[in-house]
């Protein structure tokens, strides 16, 4: 633990720490929690910071706010260009986006269930209609901006540079020229 190391044996040790603080905020934060369980949480998550906050300095923007310039806030809204709305009606085209628009739709077997939460649950790749549909939002959103901004960096998880792969061979198969530049 980083406050055991700069203030050791501020928290107790190891075992001391796992039965006061961990096992009952954990036990506490878990779904089937039942009312005891989550009011030991709390307490046991109110006693952690009240520990803890003799070692924390805390100070708000409230304190320095008379010395910082008016914020200013300007919108510009830019069209996009054509190759950019071409990109993204490519995007809206894909197998994925129509299986995450389909998804509320009843399913084909005559289930009474809607089609995200029966026999098409997940894409060929394994995701998960909701996997499906975070990924595309960031993955229209980096298109409106610029399309460069699909290709990955450092940042970019396995699984959204995998979606972002697959989208890209789908999207710009449609556009030679764009991939040789």
């Amino acid at each position: 633990c980083v406050v055991d190391w700069a203030v050791p044996g501020c928290l107790g040790n190891r075992a001391r720490f796992k039965e006061e603080f961990c096992n009952p905020i954990e036990f506490g934060q878990r779904h089937t929690a039942t009312k005891r369980e989550l009011a030991v949480g709390r307490k046991s998550m109110r006693r952690l910071a009240k520990c803890m906050s003799f070692w924390f300095l805390r100070r708000t923007k409230a304190l320095i706010s008379d010395q910082l310039p008016k914020k200013e806030d300007r919108v510009i809204y830019c069209s996009l260009t054509e190759f950019q709305k071409t990109v993204y009606k490519a995007v809206l085209e894909t197998e994925d986006i129509k299986l995450v628009l389909r998804g509320w739709n009843p399913c084909d077997c005559n289930s009474g269930r809607k089609r995200k939460n029966c026999c098409y649950r997940q894409n060929q790749d394994g995701s998960t209609v909701r996997q499906i549909y975070f990924s595309y939002l960031a993955i229209l959103r980096k298109v409106s901006n610029h399309v460069a901004l699909l290709q990955p960096d450092e940042n970019t998880s396995k699984m959204q540079a995998s979606t972002v792969g697959r989208v890209c061979e789908q999207v710009f198969c449609k556009f030679p020229d764009f991939v040789q530049q």
